[in-house]
């Protein structure tokens, strides 16, 4: 890798870009001066741009732009509200949002709309705890009668098999689920 020499385009490492007067690349120039952001008037924000002395490729292309137009201002415009203004809101001279009567009236429909809107999520989450405790208490019917038949089919072979054992009625009553 080789090493870089700024110092054949005119670039000194120890300075920004703006602080030096002039850079040179081969035939193109560039003039740190010729931008600047900001305001000179005090009536708001904006770029001025100055397209005085700006050359690209040496003197083979240059730009009348500077001699019709002059130094571009683009500032904030303050202008009296109009209607739509008015009812959506808008900003005013310090750039402070002010929001317009429109917009209350449409928060207003909007909590409206939001209360409805809940009153139906309730009614829908009454309907579907509903419906899950009957699916529960089928299911758990189900699984009663499952485990009752096999807890009575296992005293009747234990009946079956040997004397002394609990009827089946008997055990049912004190075993089985109710």
């Amino acid at each position: 890798m080789g090493n870089f020499n700024l110092e054949g385009i005119g670039v000194n490492p120890m300075q920004s870009l703006d602080e030096q007067s002039g850079l040179n690349f081969g035939d193109m120039t560039y003039d740190p001066s010729a931008f600047s952001f900001g305001s000179t008037s005090g009536a708001g924000t904006g770029l001025n741009l100055n397209l005085d002395g700006m050359e690209l490729f040496g003197n083979e292309f240059q730009t009348d732009l500077p001699t019709q137009l002059g130094n571009l201002d683009f500032g904030t415009q303050v202008a009296e509200p109009g209607f739509m203004d008015s009812f959506l809101g808008s900003t005013n001279e310090n750039g402070v949002f002010q929001p317009g009567y429109g917009l209350y009236g449409l928060k207003a429909l909007t909590g409206v709309a939001n209360t409805y809107l809940g009153m139906k999520q309730y009614g829908l989450a009454k309907k579907q705890f509903k419906e899950n405790k009957r699916q529960f208490n089928l299911q758990y019917d189900a699984q009663k009668n499952l485990t009752n038949s096999q807890l009575a089919d296992r005293q009747r072979s234990r009946v079956a098999g040997s004397a002394g054992q609990l009827s089946v009625d008997e055990y049912m009553g004190q075993y089985g689920i109710k």
